[in-house]
């Protein structure tokens, strides 16, 4: 966890790359995710599975996570 997106990106940025383990990932170069934090959220996809997620959510929670994907698309994530 860090304190800030920024913060995230970073690491991010550092920690992402291919897994010597995992020939899929061998050809996929790491993007720059600091390079990204501007650019808003229009056009992305955010994939939630409602069944596996939702599992033993509390409702503060699930409702926090339901307001958060309604201001997403509020934004233009699909």
């Amino acid at each position: 966890m860090t304190r800030t997106v920024e913060d995230g990106a970073l690491i991010f940025d550092a920690i992402a790359g291919p897994d010597p383990t995992d020939p899929a990932t061998s050809t996929v170069p790491p993007d720059d995710y600091p390079s990204r934090l501007n650019s808003g959220v229009r056009g992305l996809r955010i994939g939630v599975v409602p069944g596996y997620f939702f599992f033993h959510l509390q409702a503060d929670v699930k409702r926090a996570v339901e307001q958060a994907l309604t201001t997403f698309e509020d934004l233009g994530a699909q």
